[in-house]
């Protein structure tokens, strides 16, 4: 997991998507969204709800990480930067798209999509399909970026003239929107 979320911070931070997408390749956190969505639709059995519990346990716990991560790996990343303009300032394109409000009614419509591929990759026994549904729906990216744009909002709120045009207000709200993206 952390490998992904450093991978993740490198392809936000730099705008690169082909780096973002190789994060979505290594994140492990398809694993417990499929623990929770067999738990929750095996209700009938005595280990569902033992394993949707596990499931949810163990991705809120993702999730928590890879926002620590974000937040960590992008102060850090400022502090060396000073987010000058002539470094690649931040919010890279890559970063400012996750945190658009109107991404969420594209996430909801991507999110759903993901989970009919799921369940017929899963059912129909082609499992090499679920690699393109766990890159369409992954959770990784969204909560790096939510934690690195927390990271930037602090950044910005004891620096503000290193904001490039944002305001640490501003910016914890693109955080936030971008873990509801998740």
């Amino acid at each position: 997991l952390l490998v992904a979320d450093t991978i993740a911070t490198m392809g936000l931070g730099t705008n690169s998507a082909v780096i973002v997408v190789a994060s979505m390749l290594v994140s492990p956190i398809m694993g417990p969204v499929l623990a929770l969505t067999f738990g929750v639709h095996l209700r009938k059995f005595k280990f569902a709800k033992a394993l949707a519990k596990l499931g949810l346990k163990n991705e809120i716990w993702s999730l928590i990480i890879c926002i620590l991560v974000g937040f960590i790996e992008g102060f850090i990343l400022l502090s060396i930067t000073q987010n000058s303009p002539k470094n690649n300032p931040w919010p890279t394109p890559e970063m400012s798209g996750r945190g658009d409000p109107a991404g969420l009614a594209t996430g909801a419509v991507i999110a759903f999509a993901s989970g009919v591929g799921v369940a017929l990759s899963v059912v129909g026994d082609y499992m090499a399909t679920v690699i393109g549904v766990a890159i369409s729906a992954s959770l990784l990216p969204p909560a790096v970026n939510c934690g690195m744009l927390w990271a930037m909002s602090l950044y910005v709120f004891i620096w503000p003239e290193r904001g490039n045009g944002y305001d640490a207000e501003e910016l914890g709200y693109m955080g936030t929107i971008s873990i509801i993206l998740t």
